[in-house]
């Protein structure tokens, strides 16, 4: 500043420094992976988070909950206006379709301004088969050619049972299933197989429950063992008199 009296005198220059300070807080964005996509349990995911300022950055950081636990700030070293980096987030094998991966990432600038958070839900792919488990009705080890057996199948699944059956097979080969729709998180269903009259006596007769979840994913139950049987009529033998007696009257 200079300041001039009526005379025409000007005085010395005045100067003084001002900062402007830095209220401008930067951008982060989550690169990868895409929208809409989805995480397998037991992978290992990459996730690029991108972030700007019109300074300089001074750290990005990410943070992982639901599906999976997981939280690093990266310093941004040598300092810059644009930061670029992948960050590794483990997904545990006992994730489940059930749940969600839920990702957030924000910046902070060398003045301390801290981004918008910038977040990214991901689903977990369905690889877990149902729950599947079968009793013979009654609690029969032994059944007749002919005849017929109960047994009752149940399953449950964190995304729902969509299929339900049984399998048998040595004795004589036999299957059934039944569809669910909709697809249910428990079920039961007892299942009537029919022995033929042609069911081999010398060979065992093996059941399992079966069951098949909305993604594909099926699995088999422990195995009942059932014995066939030959359904023959009862035998009578006359012991006395002897063949041939007489009788007095």
């Amino acid at each position: 500043a200079v300041a001039t009296d009526s005379q025409g005198q000007k005085s010395v220059t005045a100067t003084i420094s001002v900062v402007v300070e830095d209220t401008t807080p930067p951008t982060v964005q989550i690169a990868g992976p895409a929208a809409g996509s989805s995480v397998t349990p037991g992978e290992t995911l990459d996730v690029r988070v991108v972030a700007q300022d019109n300074a300089t950055l001074s750290s990005v950081r990410l943070e992982a909950s639901g599906a999976a636990s997981f939280s690093e700030t990266r310093p941004v070293s040598p300092a810059a206006s644009h930061f670029d980096t992948t960050f590794q987030v483990a997904i545990p094998v006992s994730a489940t379709a059930a749940q969600t991966l839920v990702l957030t990432a924000t910046a902070e600038d060398a003045a301390g301004n801290v981004s918008a958070i910038a977040s990214l839900d991901l689903g977990v792919l369905d690889v877990n088969p149902p729950a599947v488990s079968l009793v013979v009705v009654g609690g029969a080890t032994e059944v007749l050619r002919g005849g017929t057996l109960t047994v009752n199948v149940s399953a449950s699944d964190d995304i729902g049972v969509s299929q339900l059956g049984f399998d048998a097979h040595g004795a004589f080969e036999q299957a059934g299933s039944t569809v669910l729709d909709p697809p249910q998180l428990s079920v039961a269903s007892d299942f009537v197989i029919t022995v033929p009259g042609t069911a081999s006596l010398a060979t065992p007769l093996t059941i399992t429950g079966t069951a098949q979840d909305a993604a594909g994913n099926g699995t088999a139950s422990a195995a009942a063992s059932v014995t066939v049987l030959e359904n023959a009529p009862p035998t009578v033998t006359v012991t006395a008199p002897a063949e041939g007696s007489q009788v007095v009257s």
